[in-house]
C-alpha cells in the first residue's frame, strides 16, 4: 500500500469564532491531525482566544457592520485573497454557503489550492420564497455554478436532500460527498435521570434556534397557544435575534411573545447540556436544515424529538421511533404532535432511548464525523 503523506497545509474558513467553536470542532481536530500546518480564518466576536487555546493558528477577519453590502463583500474578498496568497494552503475548506461564495471568488486569484465547498444548509438564499431571495437566486446561480463546478472544487453536504437540490440546479458535480452534520460530543451530552413527576410540574419543551422566520418559530408559538388550557406545558427557547439575517424577527415582535405565559425566552445560552437536561422534549420547526446541531445535542441527551418533515431534520427523526415529524408550517399538526407526546410518557421514555442510540450508532458522534472528515481530506489530497 502506498504511504500517505501528511497534507502540507489546511485552512478552515468560518463565518466567525462562535460558529467555529459550535460547529467545526470535530473537523478541525481531524484536519489538525493529518496536516503539517492548520489555520482557522474567522471573524472575532470575542471568542477567538478560545480557538487559540486549542493550539490552532488563527487568522482573524475584520468585522464589518453590514456584511451583505457590496462594499463589505468586496473588502472581505480582498482580505481573503491576501491571506490565501500569503499562506498558500494546499486545501481550503469554506464553511457555509456565504463563506463558500466569497472564498471561492478569492481563490480565483491564487494558484494551486484544492477547495472544499461545505454546504451546512441552503440558508435564506435557497429556502426563502420571498421576491428578494428569488431575484438573488436568478442573479447568483450562474455565478455559483461557474465557481463550484471548477476542477479544483469538491462539495461537501450534510444531507442527501441538499446534495440532490444542488445537483438539480447544476451547482455541484460528481465530486460531492456527504458527512452527516458537525458531530456531537457524546461524553459531554449524555442523558440525565430526571423524570416527570406529576401534572403539577410544568412540562418543559425545549427549542434551540436563532429567532428567524425560516426556523418556523412563529408557527410554533401559535401551536403552543392552541394547547388545551389544562395542559401544563412551557416552551423554553434558547436563541437570540440575528438582525444581520434577512429572516430575523424584530425585537418588538419578540417582546410580544414574552407576554405569553407559556413561552420562556432565554436569549443566547452557553450551557446547552444544562438546557437540554431541563427539558423533556426537543422541538425544531425549521423549514430546512443542513443537519441541526440543536437536535443532535438533544438526541445525545436522550430526548425525544419533534420536527418538521424537511431536509436535515428528517435525517435525525425516525417518525414514531425517536419522535414525531409534522408537516412544515402546519400549526395544527405541530399542536397535535406535542399533545401526542406529552400525553404518552411511555413513548417519551422509549423515544429518548432511541434518540441516544441513533447518535451512538449511525455516525453522528464527534468521533465518527472526525474520522469521516479525515478520510475525506486524504481522498482530496490523493485525487489526481
Amino acid at each position: 500500500m502506498r504511504e500517505i503523506r501528511a497534507i502540507d497545509s489546511i485552512m478552515l474558513v468560518s463565518s466567525d469564532d462562535r460558529a467555529f467553536l459550535t460547529h467545526r470542532q470535530p473537523m478541525a481536530k481531524a484536519a489538525y491531525k493529518v496536516s503539517k500546518r492548520f489555520y482557522v480564518v474567522c471573524q472575532d466576536t470575542g471568542l477567538i482566544d478560545k480557538i487559540r487555546d486549542l493550539n490552532y493558528e488563527v487568522i482573524p477577519l475584520k468585522k464589518r457592520a453590514n456584511q451583505l453590502s457590496l462594499f463589505s463583500i468586496l473588502q472581505t474578498i480582498k482580505e481573503l485573497v491576501h491571506i490565501y496568497r500569503r499562506i498558500r494552503p494546499e486545501i481550503i475548506h469554506h464553511s457555509s454557503l456565504y463563506v463558500s461564495f466569497l472564498g471561492s471568488i478569492a481563490s480565483l486569484f491564487v494558484k494551486g489550492p484544492k477547495i472544499i465547498t461545505a454546504i451546512t444548509g441552503v440558508g435564506y438564499l435557497f429556502s426563502s420564497s420571498s421576491t428578494k431571495a428569488v431575484l438573488a437566486r436568478l442573479v447568483l446561480t450562474p455565478l455559483l455554478r461557474s465557481l463550484w463546478l471548477s476542477s479544483n472544487h469538491t462539495t461537501l453536504f450534510q444531507n442527501k436532500d441538499d446534495q440532490e437540490l444542488f445537483a438539480q440546479k447544476r451547482l455541484s458535480g460528481s465530486r460531492a460527498f456527504i458527512i452527516p452534520g458537525s458531530g456531537v460530543d457524546i461524553k459531554k451530552f449524555r442523558p440525565t435521570h430526571r423524570k416527570y413527576k406529576n401534572k403539577r410540574e410544568r412540562f418543559t419543551i425545549g427549542c434551540a434556534s436563532r429567532l428567524l422566520r425560516d426556523k418556523g418559530l412563529e408557527e410554533l408559538i401559535k401551536a403552543i397557544s392552541l394547547l388545551p388550557e389544562g395542559m401544563n406545558v412551557e416552551l423554553t427557547i434558547a436563541g437570540a435575534i440575528d438582525l444581520k439575517n434577512p429572516s430575523s424577527f424584530t425585537p418588538e415582535k419578540v417582546k410580544r411573545w414574552e407576554k405569553n405565559s407559556r413561552i420562556n425566552l432565554l436569549g443566547q445560552v452557553t450551557n446547552m447540556v444544562d438546557f437540554w437536561h431541563r427539558c423533556y422534549i426537543a422541538i425544531l420547526p425549521s423549514h430546512r436544515e443542513g443537519l441541526p446541531k440543536s437536535l443532535l445535542e438533544a438526541a445525545a441527551c436522550g430526548l425525544p424529538l419533534i420536527g418538521a418533515d424537511v431536509a436535515g431534520t428528517r435525517e435525525l427523526i425516525n417518525n414514531g421511533v425517536n419522535g414525531r415529524l409534522f408537516k412544515m408550517g402546519q400549526v395544527d399538526d405541530i399542536t397535535e404532535c406535542i399533545i401526542a407526546l406529552v400525553e404518552n410518557k411511555l413513548f417519551i421514555k422509549k423515544a429518548g432511548l432511541a434518540s441516544r442510540r441513533k447518535i451512538e450508532t449511525e455516525g453522528f458522534s464527534d468521533k465518527a464525523v472526525g474520522l469521516a472528515y479525515q478520510n475525506f481530506l486524504l481522498s482530496i489530497q490523493n485525487r489526481a
